[in-house]
């Protein structure tokens, strides 16, 4: 995660370089600098999210 928060918009950044503006009006809270599994969909929403690909997070997992 490279913004966390509790939402509704995050910011990850993947191992290869992509970056997505993630939104999840569920208020999750997620931590920067955390390493995540995150299951996404496309955004249904039109707002900004901030910098990359804006798409709707519906899952989030912790990696060990």
């Amino acid at each position: 995660m490279t913004a966390g928060g509790s939402g509704p918009c995050y910011e990850l950044s993947t191992d290869d370089g992509t970056r997505y503006a993630l939104h999840a009006a569920d208020g999750t809270t997620l931590v920067k600098g955390a390493r995540m599994r995150i299951t996404i969909k496309p955004a249904v929403a039109r707002i900004w999210c901030g910098p990359g690909k804006l798409v709707e997070m519906t899952a989030a997992e912790p990696l060990r």
